[in-house]
């Protein structure tokens, strides 16, 4: 176990609980935390992304550096995910591909001992306003917390 011997105590009404020891998760405020966390939630959505098989919303930029030769070409490519700490934004061009990504969410975080915090879990919803050969422009559709 990586945190051996490791026991916590929970005050309430001003008094202190038993100490119980700590079994699972990660040490808040000690340095190998974050990584260990990332490489955990790393490992756990690669898993999300192949067993739900979702492409994601498809993004181009234009290719102007030194490494690249034509300004006019295009590069193309899908987000599914993007990731900050323990937060995680989901991007799918349909609703179907957005449940399909929930559910496998749900189920593998779960195997791996993680949760979502339906509270703290929004959908926003966008409009295409226009698209032309280089680029899309959305609205969002609806207000809320989000």
């Amino acid at each position: 176990m990586l945190y051996k011997d490791s026991k916590a105590q929970v005050k309430m009404n001003g008094k202190p609980s038993d100490s119980f020891d700590i079994e699972t998760g990660v040490m808040q405020g000690v340095i190998p935390s974050p990584m260990l966390f990332n490489i955990l939630f790393g490992f756990a959505i690669r898993k999300v992304i192949e067993e739900a098989s979702v492409a994601g919303v498809k993004f181009s930029y234009v290719s102007n550096d030194f490494f690249h030769k034509s300004r006019e070409k295009y590069e193309n490519f899908n987000v599914l995910a993007l990731l900050y700490a323990d937060d995680l934004v989901a991007m799918c061009e349909t609703t179907d591909d957005l449940e399909k990504f929930i559910r496998s969410f749900e189920k593998i975080t779960q195997q791996f001992g993680l949760t979502m915090s339906v509270k703290k879990t929004c959908i926003m919803t966008l409009q295409q306003l226009k698209e032309d050969q280089h680029a899309k422009a959305f609205e969002r559709t609806r207000s809320g917390p989000c």
